[in-house]
């Protein structure tokens, strides 16, 4: 699923096959990933893992942000459902939660440009309060390392989830 927002059009993954179309362009975005570690979210590796982590935690909706044909943001996120103990809440968090088995993700999301953090923001916030509003009911925010450059943007266009880096759990 493709959606434009402004100049930045976003792509809805839920599937590893869905990363073949972007190719080399997907590995030039994880190559520079601010902290050097983007390993983990190389094709190859994503291909291999994410039935793991779908099986263990529920399905994968990444966001691919691109402008001008080049990949210029990621927000990795997982849909859980809880148990009915739980009220059946459909929980969205950024995947990789450090609690999880293979926790090696970091809670990241990628955008290296610190110009590009607050446009891509807005149009995953676009996204995600819009069309794809019907399909979570809390929205968590937790762990994301305080030295990714997209932390300061995440506080700034998600103001109700009061983003609290590394530790803390937020949501909305």
């Amino acid at each position: 699923v493709t959606e434009s927002a402004g100049s930045i059009r976003l792509h809805h993954l839920t599937h590893p096959r869905d990363l073949g179309g972007f190719g080399s362009r997907f590995d030039s975005l994880i190559a520079r990933h601010y902290d050097g570690r983007g390993f983990f979210y190389r094709k190859e590796w994503i291909e291999r893992v994410w039935p793991v982590y779908e099986s263990s935690g529920g399905p994968m909706a990444w966001l691919l942000a691109e402008r001008d044909g080049e990949l210029i943001g990621l927000i990795p996120l997982q849909l859980e459902t809880k148990n009915w103990l739980r009220g059946g809440v459909r929980r969205l968090h950024i995947f990789g939660e450090h609690n999880r088995p293979l926790a090696n993700f970091d809670n990241n999301v990628i955008v290296p440009r610190e110009e590009d953090c607050g446009p891509v923001m807005q149009a995953f916030r676009r996204f995600l309060f819009g069309g794809f509003a019907g399909a979570w009911d809390l929205l968590e925010v937790k762990r994301v390392p305080s030295a990714n450059p997209a932390v300061a943007a995440l506080g700034r266009v998600f103001p109700e989830a009061r983003v609290s880096p590394d530790t803390d759990s937020t949501s909305l």
